[in-house]
């Protein structure tokens, strides 16, 4: 059986997670401009691309439905399971966590969401990813 201990810790693994998520999805609105100018042909992967393209359809579909993600949700729960209604958590996990989660309404996350999944969209289409294109 888990102790709170562990459904903190589970907690802390999905902040984590959901960071990493993050830093991929801003790391391809960077990578695919800047890769295409400079003629990189990791720009181009087909299942990257695809990757990054789904992580956007995702966010933007929560965003409509007026959801937070649902790694949010998970870690709630999570952070809930453990008997903590605030965070009492590792000094860098707080920062993290500080970053990810901000106190807006959700409209403006749905705006700012769909905006970046259109952006995804050009980018797309712009530059069009390639079935083995690192061949």
């Amino acid at each position: 059986m888990l102790t709170h201990e562990d459904f903190a810790e589970l907690s802390g693994v999905v902040l984590y997670f959901h960071l990493v998520v993050i830093l991929f999805i801003i790391f391809g609105f960077i990578a695919v401009p800047l890769g295409a100018k400079f003629e990189k042909k990791f720009i181009y992967e087909f299942w990257w691309r695809l990757t990054h393209l789904v992580s956007m359809i995702v966010v933007a579909v929560q965003a409509i439905l007026g959801k937070a993600c649902f790694l949010t949700y998970i870690q709630s729960d999570l952070l809930e399971s453990a008997g903590k209604k605030g965070y009492t958590v590792p000094f860098i996990q707080t920062y993290i966590d500080r970053i990810i989660y901000h106190n807006f309404p959700i409209w403006i996350f749905s705006i700012v969401y769909v905006f970046l999944f259109l952006y995804t969209l050009y980018l797309w289409f712009k530059f069009p990813p390639k079935i083995n294109a690192g061949s």
